[in-house]
């Protein structure tokens, strides 16, 4: 690409940046493109100046067409996928995302830096949206470490307001803490927009799951009330924090309500705008299946998980947590870990729970259910140990099944097996973590019991 080409892009995203978008085009479409690669960067320059005035259907035009006339590259199909997204179809950004994320396997060792950089931070969000928190969180803290090596401080806080976001959406609140503290002092003269707007957000999730309603409240006002943020923007955050307000029982400030009036709202937010608005906890169910064949995973994970929390109907939270249970179980373990730990008090049951346990055919039964442990030693002894009483000691167990005296190593090794006995039994009630253990004592939790 020629350095007259070059300068002319860097020209015409100034011009855009400063509000001058149709400047901007009209000084691309003044060029005569040089070469092949030319042409390609500079119609996809003009596309991506149409998505940041929020043209994005003629981008998406424009975009294809690209493809079609120079291939499959992959910052054509990281925009094509996000004007998929931002046109809320989510059937064709799914199939857009998967190719996206087989060119960027083939591909990504010949992108720049700074390209790779953008594409990887594109592909964390997706992998947030399509339910996959915990790859998405580790691509974001990767990007993070590699933006402040480079220092590059506008997209060093934009990727570490979404890393923040994540942190707070599942209660990782040491890493949280830490993160909050760097973010506070930013300003939004150090950082661009685009990134000032990712960082408010994130603050304002960070503030209401560390300290609290009221300052968060105050913080998403003036976020209402900046005339320099979209109002696509602003219907995001806010119904992000009334999810947030409801799954953590906090109080609606009265303040809020008059921004109750966002014209249009997807699926996903009529469910929460419904259950703010009203106080209704009473499941509709058509709606949540309306809402999973149109909208992403994490949209439906968290309708779930937010009728889950408000719903005083016994049936209805029961249908939920198997619900819920299904789709996590199409994520990646470590996934389900964290959607587990952003769900683990509302997915206990506060009931008696009762399994059986046959010793003879070595067969968990707990209702309709059951499951076969013959093959799992360790569990059949740690079961038959607390058939007996709720709460054994940590060394009793250990030298029961491996006639050991306690030890690190062992210790480990118990512990490893609680937790694979852990997600059979999630599998088998629906509540997680039911045995609990430490140093000291193994612990069945709750109103939990197991009988022979």
């Amino acid at each position: 690409m020629s350095n007259l080409a070059i300068t002319l892009k860097s020209q015409a995203f100034k011009l855009a940046e400063g509000g001058q978008s149709k400047k901007a085009l009209s000084l691309i479409e003044s060029y005569k493109p040089q070469s092949v690669v030319e042409s390609r960067i500079l119609g996809h320059s003009q596309a991506e100046i149409l998505m940041f005035t929020g043209k994005i259907n003629e981008a998406l035009g424009l975009l294809l067409q690209i493809q079609k006339d120079f291939g499959s590259h992959v910052a054509i199909l990281t925009d094509i996928a996000m004007c998929f997204y931002l046109l809320s179809d989510f059937k064709n950004w799914k199939f857009a995302f998967e190719d996206l994320k087989a060119a960027y396997e083939i591909n990504k060792d010949f992108l720049c830096s700074e390209r790779r950089s953008m594409v990887e931070l594109n592909i964390a969000k997706f992998l947030e949206e399509d339910g996959e928190v915990a790859a998405a969180s580790k691509l974001y803290n990767q990007l993070m470490i590699q933006m402040d090596e480079r220092k590059d401080v506008p997209r060093f806080f934009r990727v570490m307001a979404q890393a923040m976001r994540v942190m707070s959406t599942f209660r990782l609140s040491g890493m949280l803490a830490n993160t909050y503290r760097r973010m506070i002092s930013v300003g939004s003269a150090d950082i661009n927009l685009h990134a000032d707007v990712d960082v408010q957000h994130a603050l304002l999730l960070s503030e209401l799951t560390l300290a609290g309603a009221k300052n968060a409240t105050n913080r998403l006002i003036e976020i209402l009330n900046n005339e320099h943020i979209s109002e696509v923007d602003k219907q995001l955050i806010f119904y992000d924090f009334l999810e947030e307000l409801l799954l953590q029982n906090h109080r609606i400030d009265k303040r809020l309500f008059k921004f109750m009036k966002f014209a249009q709202l997807n699926l996903y937010e009529k469910e929460i705008h419904r259950i703010a608005l009203s106080g209704e906890n009473k499941t509709d169910f058509r709606n949540l299946i309306a809402l999973s064949r149109t909208l992403p995973v994490t949209c439906y994970i968290r309708a779930l998980g937010l009728n889950l929390a408000v719903s005083k109907d016994t049936s209805d939270t029961n249908e939920l947590r198997n619900l819920l249970k299904v789709i996590l179980d199409s994520l990646t373990p470590e996934s389900q870990q964290l959607w587990l730990s952003r769900y683990h008090s509302i997915l206990i049951i506060n009931e008696d729970i009762s399994i059986n346990f046959n010793q003879a055919s070595k067969i968990l039964f707990f209702g309709t259910k059951s499951i076969d442990i013959a093959r799992r030693s360790g569990f059949l002894e740690i079961m038959e140990a607390l058939s007996i009483s709720k709460q054994v000691t940590t060394e009793s167990l250990i030298q029961k099944i491996w006639l050991v005296d306690f030890d690190s190593i062992y210790y480990r090794s118990l512990r490893m097996t609680i937790h694979r006995l852990n997600e059979v039994l999630f599998e088998l009630v629906g509540t997680p973590k039911m045995i609990e253990i430490n140093k000291h004592t193994v612990t069945l939790k709750g109103r939990a019991s197991i009988k022979i």
